[in-house]
């Protein structure tokens, strides 16, 4: 406890770096693809919904589809927005962030799909470097996310620790 802030029950992050200039290939029956504006508002939601965020919370990830550098990633099951993401190009780098899935569509392969979308669309900008990040895993918990990066052939590089304001 320091200056009144404590760790939270998930006390570090997993900052992870990928280096290849290959996207993986990721099998879903899920559709992964760039969110057209009629589906932002249900990414956002989505993504809010996974993460256990107040709703109030997907109003500022909208406003980041159709800003220079981002991109809106939708994924869904037939025509319902089930997760998504985003993407943020600055010149070589790439941050890969906010990727989520519904608890009702997880383990379809929709998050790994989504992250090698992701990929393959930074490479495809130019950017040699892709970062993202996740909860590290407490105790011996699964840690889906963390998988799917090692999967898609990222390598941790750093552990964040978190800590809660008073």
């Amino acid at each position: 406890r320091v200056l009144g802030f404590t760790q939270p029950p998930r006390r570090s992050w997993a900052k992870m770096l990928r280096q290849s200039n290959e996207a993986p290939r990721i099998a879903t029956d899920l559709t992964v693809a760039a969110a057209g504006p009629a589906q932002v508002g249900a990414v956002v939601a989505a993504i809010a919904a996974a993460f256990e965020m107040p709703p109030f919370m997907a109003d500022g990830r909208a406003a980041l589809h159709g800003r220079p550098a981002w991109r809106t990633y939708a994924i869904t099951a037939a025509t319902d927005v089930v997760g998504g993401g985003f993407l943020f190009l600055a010149g070589e780098l790439a941050w890969l962030g906010m990727g989520a899935v519904a608890t009702t569509h997880r383990r379809r392969g929709g998050q790994g799909a989504l992250m090698a979308l992701r990929i393959a669309d930074a490479i495809a900008a130019g950017a040699r470097l892709q970062v993202t990040e996740t909860g590290e895993p407490i105790s011996d918990e699964p840690n889906p996310s963390l998988a799917n990066m090692y999967r898609c052939e990222f390598d941790l590089v750093a552990s964040r620790l978190n800590f809660v304001a008073p």
